[in-house]
């Protein structure tokens, strides 16, 4: 009989599939899952040998999770303690298990890989994105902003190139070591509008690569990190593969930013995805960069992480953050509230998001007033960041009601990290991150009957929920947190420009 996997890990690592497959190709590797362990990080116990593999350079392939872990071990025979990150490529993660297995058991455990890259070590990172904070669309800007900040705390030497888009508003009086002199080849004011003008499109890709080029000179960046470079083009990757400065792009959608023949080569150039589930998709449409390695978003955990949520018991306070656009699927949350109306269940809900290009926030008002749920739902539009925490700590349930295939998610970490029980539809990369009576609830995508059901299970059984709020904000800080993700990316790129065989870590 198969195993059973805890389903975070068989969502999160992909590794169930892989671990199966190998255990068909060698039967001595037994597969018996065991719960999580006490260590900080959380991570489970396997009945597989442990690896006892020490390899050439600095490359530390799998460690250790903890070091109660290792001296108190569970009464198995040598098991393997495993940690992320390691290769979810099955050739890879196979050809790791079977050194570890034949390896002589007097060879010594490993040190982290992760370990902090120091200041000396440092490189002189490029950031180059259409948007930069505070002048920003959604969490695509945020993250590239986040992994900026990060990567300077890591001892890296970052300077950023995006455009300067007022009508998005934002003090970037602060800004440190932003240059906003891109022009854009259209505008987000008031809608998506590209510059069709031919000429004019010409003169402002001419600017930008001078614009580029003055960096470039004056910068010398060892590595690019690429973030969104819609109504920019492809052409600045191009100019930076022609001086040779390796990139990587994360991606904040789950397509390709552009066609393969668009592309540099990939000796220059790598695709970074935001989910396992972006990087399949990805891979797909370019398989001439396959693998496509994985650096989750996150989120910044350690904002929330003091918030203490109403208790489930003193009713529903749910909450929902994000565009409110049709694919985010507020309407369907409006639709379960209805039918929770009808049913007696009480609760109160705030919807916090801007709009874009469309009628549809006045859509959603209509609807509640016409529903008579005026007295229990408020919309209190666009939320920066700061503004947040006040909003969380008006929330026990938050509502991710999506619609379509998500690339991550970033709001449900943040509600994660915040103490909220989520209630997700886990469509996309979403699934990744919220599993059902682990770490959250789930629904049926689009179905407003079956989310009415799981607000009402909860309302009704609000003491049988709360362990997994407080799964959910671990999770989030040990497997979602933008400083470790970003110490995984900066690890990347760092074996990358110093050709490290670590760069095959996050495959």
């Amino acid at each position: 009989m198969a195993p059973t996997l805890h389903p975070f890990l068989q969502h999160q690592l992909e590794l169930y599939e892989l671990l199966q497959q190998l255990h068909q190709q060698q039967p001595e590797l037994a597969l018996h899952w065991r719960a999580p362990g006490p260590g900080l990080l959380k991570r489970h116990l396997a009945n597989l040998p442990r690896l006892r593999w020490v390899p050439e350079a600095d490359c530390h392939l799998l460690v250790a999770p903890a070091q109660e872990l290792l001296s108190n071990p569970p009464q198995i025979p040598r098991p393997l303690l495993l940690s992320d990150p390691f290769p979810v490529n099955p050739q890879a993660l196979t050809a790791l298990l079977l050194l570890g297995y034949r390896s002589p058991a007097s060879s010594r455990l490993l040190e982290p890989l992760h370990r902090e890259i120091t200041p000396n070590a440092g490189l002189r990172i490029l950031v180059l994105t259409n948007l930069y904070p505070p002048q920003e669309l959604g969490g695509y800007g945020r993250s590239i902003f986040d992994f900026a900040n990060h990567l300077r705390l890591l001892g890296h030497n970052v300077q950023v190139l995006s455009s300067n888009a007022p009508y998005l508003d934002g003090d970037t009086s602060l800004d440190q070591q932003v240059d906003r002199g891109l022009l854009l080849l259209g505008s987000y004011e008031g809608g998506l509008h590209p510059i069709t003008d031919p000429q004019e499109r010409e003169r402002r890709t001419q600017h930008n690569r001078q614009r580029l080029q003055m960096q470039i000179q004056a910068f010398q960046p060892q590595a690019c990190l690429v973030g969104n470079l819609d109504m920019v083009g492809p052409e600045p990757l191009h100019q930076l593969s022609h001086h040779r400065i390796p990139c990587w792009h994360h991606h904040g959608f789950s397509q390709a930013a552009f066609p393969a023949d668009q592309l540099p080569s990939p000796a220059l150039y790598q695709p970074v995805a935001n989910s396992h589930f972006s990087a399949r998709a990805i891979a797909n449409q370019l398989p001439a960069f396959a693998p496509i390695p994985v650096i989750y978003p996150g989120a910044q955990t350690h904002l929330f992480s003091s918030l203490n949520p109403t208790p489930l018991a003193e009713g529903l306070r749910i909450g929902f953050a994000g565009l409110l656009i049709g694919a985010k699927g507020a309407h369907v949350l409006l639709e379960a509230l209805h039918i929770l109306k009808q049913q007696q269940v009480s609760f109160e809900c705030v919807l916090a998001g801007g709009s874009l290009f469309d009628d549809y926030p006045r859509q959603l008002e209509q609807y509640v007033e016409q529903q008579g749920l005026s007295a229990q739902v408020r919309f209190v539009g666009k939320l920066e960041r700061h503004q947040l925490r006040s909003f969380f700590e008006q929330c026990n349930v938050f509502v991710f009601p999506s619609t379509w295939e998500e690339p991550f998610g970033i709001s449900q970490v943040e509600a994660l990290a915040a103490g909220l029980l989520v209630v997700s539809s886990g469509t996309g990369g979403a699934g990744e991150t919220v599993h059902d009576d682990i770490n959250g609830r789930r629904f049926q995508p689009s179905n407003s009957s079956d989310l009415a059901q799981v607000l009402a299970d909860i309302s009704r059984n609000p003491q049988l929920h709360e362990p997994l709020r407080k799964r959910g904000r671990q999770i989030a800080q040990s497997h979602f947190d933008t400083g470790r993700e970003t110490t995984k990316l900066a690890a990347l790129i760092h074996a990358g420009v110093y050709k490290s065989p670590a760069s095959t870590l996050f495959v």
